[in-house]
């Protein structure tokens, strides 16, 4: 296999690469604070090996470097449930697994359990700014949650819920550990512009005409490189025959 093949497949693989990631930002649009992800692909040079020949010196390829995600906040939908918060601005919410994993996360659609404690959906505890579980008594009434997290009830102040936050460049390193948690191993800061909104979810950031429309230019693009292989090695096939029929 030449050279030409082995950069259309690159191509190729890349593309494909890029439809995976378009089709998940498309299967999450309505899925509570997901943050729409993009390939970053870079150039790798290979040593032509043909110079002197009329080929390139260098050969250039298609390299998946990862994946980026973009943090920007999602519409806010209001639903009454004093349960409920957003989170303005790029903060997260600091939770804990039953074996004591901490996690980060967005979507604030939350619940208390059996145990009377704050939690996510998947059952994690929302921790308060000491790093503590929020516990409910059986007399915590009309629950609010002011700006800050500070959560109060007919019984007085009850916990201040952690807001933390991740300097931009951190941000990547984040890795998604499923149920719209992230975990990390950089320590966050305390947030300092991030505030709550009662009442509230955070949507998905995807837009989604935008990432259909990228969805078709990748296949097309896909196409078109699969047709010009294929014409290629179309070529290739003729030029043996003749060849053939010169000896």
């Amino acid at each position: 296999m030449d050279n030409t093949l082995y950069v259309g497949l690159s191509h190729q693989m890349a593309m494909r690469r890029h439809m995976d990631v378009i089709a998940n930002n498309l299967a999450n649009m309505n899925t509570t604070a997901f943050k729409k992800e993009s390939v970053l692909f870079r150039k790798y040079l290979e040593d032509g090996g043909q110079a002197g020949q009329n080929m390139p010196e260098e050969i250039a390829f298609v390299y998946d470097l990862g994946i980026s995600r973009n943090y920007k906040p999602g519409e806010y939908t209001q639903t009454g449930n004093p349960l409920d918060i957003a989170l303005t601005e790029r903060g997260f919410l600091e939770v804990q697994a039953d074996n004591g994993d901490i996690f980060y996360t967005r979507n604030g659609h939350l619940q208390i359990d059996e145990d009377g404690r704050l939690v996510t959906q998947g059952g994690e505890a929302v921790l308060d700014n000491e790093g503590a579980e929020i516990v409910f008594g059986p007399n915590d009434e009309e629950i609010t949650i002011a700006g800050d997290g500070t959560i109060s009830s007919t019984q007085g102040q009850i916990a201040r819920i952690s807001l933390v936050e991740f300097a931009p460049d951190q941000e990547q390193s984040l890795r998604k550990a499923g149920n719209s948690l992230y975990t990390t191993d950089v320590e966050p800061e305390p947030a300092a512009t991030a505030r709550i909104l009662q009442g509230k979810i955070e949507s998905s950031n995807v837009e989604p005409i935008r990432q259909m429309t990228k969805m078709i230019e990748t296949m097309r693009a896909y196409q078109s490189t699969e047709q010009m292989l294929q014409q290629y090695q179309k070529l290739q096939s003729d030029a043996v025959r003749r060849l053939a029929k010169v000896q």
